[in-house]
């Protein structure tokens, strides 16, 4: 999910688009995703509380997700460094999913139907998702019914955003890697049933 964290992240601050970062589901992804936004904004010299805010874990994804929809800035208050959000510029401007264009879930598990259930159904939020390449066929329904607007499965699904937005970057490195040992795998059943049948020849 790294890959598609930074290649999304670096899509929006080529295009000026203001991003803002939580760990809904997992308090472990805050040590993995904070440094990266942080070297990804200084790479594009963004400035924090103006182009990007980053608010970190808070418990109970549910309440949150509909909570966004209602009062965005009394449901999360502070940021993860404990700024109020009302004494930063972006998010001093959210009030709740109707000044969010899209909400992009990053998982490798099916909690970003979460955010189909309570900010999709309910409050008609635009949702996108990346997954990894074994939850993808069981997101395509609902890419289909449109509850989804996009989706990206899989180191592969970084890649190709990689790609479009024009900078190869982990996945691009990755793909190819996982290329090399698919053909190593073959390789090795290839030589294992030749070995085989030679010692079977052998026997008879």
């Amino acid at each position: 999910l790294t890959p598609m964290f930074e290649a999304i992240v670096r899509h929006c601050f080529q295009r000026n688009v203001k991003v803002v970062v939580s760990n809904v589901f997992n308090p472990q992804g805050v040590g993995l995703v904070e440094p990266r936004l942080e070297k990804l904004a200084q790479e594009y010299k963004k400035v924090y509380g103006v182009d990007y805010v980053f608010l970190g874990w808070k418990y109970g994804y549910s309440l949150l997700i509909m909570g966004m929809g209602k009062d965005f800035k009394g449901t999360w208050q502070t940021d993860y460094y404990n700024t109020r959000l009302v004494d930063l510029p972006l998010t001093s401007k959210i009030n709740n999913y109707d000044d969010i264009a899209l909400v992009v879930s990053l998982t490798g598990s099916g909690a970003y139907v979460s955010w189909i259930y309570y900010a999709y159904v309910q409050f008609k939020e635009k949702i996108a998702a990346g997954i990894t390449a074994v939850m993808a066929a069981d997101s395509y329904p609902y890419l289909q019914a449109e509850q989804l607007i996009g989706l990206l499965g899989g180191l592969r699904g970084a890649a190709e955003y990689e790609q479009l937005i024009h900078y190869p970057s982990l996945a691009s490195v990755g793909m190819e890697a996982q290329s090399w040992s698919h053909i190593a795998i073959i390789l090795f059943i290839i030589l294992g049933n030749i070995g085989y049948f030679m010692t079977r020849k052998k026997k008879q």
